[in-house]
């Protein structure tokens, strides 16, 4: 006996507040050609799931003309095709055999935007603030699988801003219990991510997703204003602490505990990557007497990723 569980999703969403537009076109590649399926034994009770999402996700914060602004959290999510399993009992006695075969697909009108906005005046002072925005698509995690397929034909794009005035930014309450510093702004793209225990047949990832995960950080108002405008040559300065950026694309990820049958050649994994991503990082703005302390930036780009996990003891 065969289970099947299909799921089709059609995303829709509606900004209430303009905000920033989309930008970047979707490159258009060629797609791979897909193996044939290796040699995996047939399960008599499995479980077969297959997933398709269309349509826009966005998800939207603004904050905008305030003064001083302290402990601000904006947290912007999208995520679709998600499946988690690890809990799961399979074999004798349990729900079933196994997991037989997984598909997860979007089309290519999958968009999604994931949009945090904090706009202060001139004079005003920010502390501890936090921005997350992220796109997550195609994930799935259990004890194992025979096959699975990814394939996601989309866009995505997260983005931070903040903007600030002379009264400058500071962030001590944004420490670990180990010291270290938590992002201000935290941009996050990812598709195609599989964590299994056992890898039984085949895994094919294909993206073809243009992901931007973008975080900015604008201050203004410092400086020394000149004798002949009045201002008696009057140093006011900006002072900047702690400040986190950390912008991530993530594109085809197999992370397994163990690969069965890799000696006799009975297991293929094909990852196909064939995107644009942009990964970017800016903290900037006007002022001649500005101090910059404590800033970390952190720009990635990840695509097509095998590990293994170590064994849980």
């Amino acid at each position: 006996m065969y289970k099947l569980l299909v799921t089709t999703a059609v995303a829709s969403g509606m900004i209430l507040t303009a905000g920033s537009a989309f930008a970047g076109n979707k490159p258009k590649y060629p797609k791979p050609t897909v193996p044939e399926p290796p040699c995996v034994e047939c399960l008599n009770d499995a479980i077969n799931i297959e997933q398709l999402v269309s349509g826009l996700q966005v998800a939207f914060n603004s904050i905008s003309e305030v003064g001083d602004v302290t402990d601000v959290t904006q947290t912007a999510l999208n995520a679709a095709n998600l499946i988690s399993l690890d809990g799961m009992d399979l074999g004798e006695g349990g729900v079933a055999d196994g997991i037989g075969k997984v598909v997860q697909t979007t089309n290519a009108s999958l968009a999604q935007q994931a949009d945090n906005d904090l706009f202060g005046g001139t004079k005003s002072a920010l502390e501890n603030i936090e921005q997350a925005a992220t796109n997550v698509v195609n994930v799935f995690s259990g004890p194992e699988v025979n096959e699975i397929v990814q394939a996601a034909n989309s866009s995505q794009w997260a983005n931070n801003v903040i903007t600030f005035g002379k009264g400058g930014y500071d962030a001590d309450a944004l420490y670990d219990a180990d010291d270290v510093l938590l992002p201000t702004q935290s941009a996050l793209n990812a598709v195609n991510l599989i964590t299994v225990g056992m890898l039984n047949g085949s895994g094919n990832q294909y993206s073809n997703s243009a992901q931007e995960a973008i975080n900015s950080m604008t201050y203004a108002g410092g400086g020394i204003m000149p004798f002949g405008y009045g201002g008696g040559g009057y140093n006011h300065s900006i002072d900047i602490y702690d400040v986190g950026q950390t912008a991530t694309n993530i594109a085809n990820v197999v992370s397994a505990t163990g690969i069965a049958g890799v000696d006799c050649g009975c297991v293929s994994v094909l990852q196909n990557a064939a995107a644009d991503q942009y990964a970017f990082n800016d903290l900037s703005g006007s002022g001649w007497n500005t101090d910059l302390n404590n800033i970390v930036q952190n720009a990635t780009n990840i695509a097509n990723s095998i590990s293994f996990l170590a064994a849980a003891d």
